[in-house]
């Protein structure tokens, strides 16, 4: 089979990669001073940047479940690291 570039037009360093049960996957990736989350989004060919309300995304894990939620580590420079649950659809 031949390989598809997925990424060849998203321009940040990406890091950790899980991928969902729908084929979509979260990416962790390095953009300029922040870390930040984004989704791929299988089914449209294209990355969505996560609204994490952090500027450094440090950890995150994912249910598969009805409701397919994320919870997320980080930090801004203004709070000290903290643990936000979001929903991604």
């Amino acid at each position: 089979k031949k390989a598809t570039d997925l990424s060849k037009e998203f321009n940040p360093a990406m890091g950790k990669l899980n991928v969902l049960e729908n084929g979509d996957a979260l990416i962790k990736v390095s953009e300029q001073d922040t870390v930040q989350l984004y989704q791929y989004d299988l089914s449209n060919k294209r990355f969505n940047k996560v609204n994490t309300g952090f500027d450094v995304v440090e950890q995150f894990s994912y249910s598969n479940d009805r409701n397919q939620s994320i919870l997320v580590t980080g930090t801004t420079a203004s709070r000290p690291r903290q643990l936000n649950k979001l929903t991604v659809g």
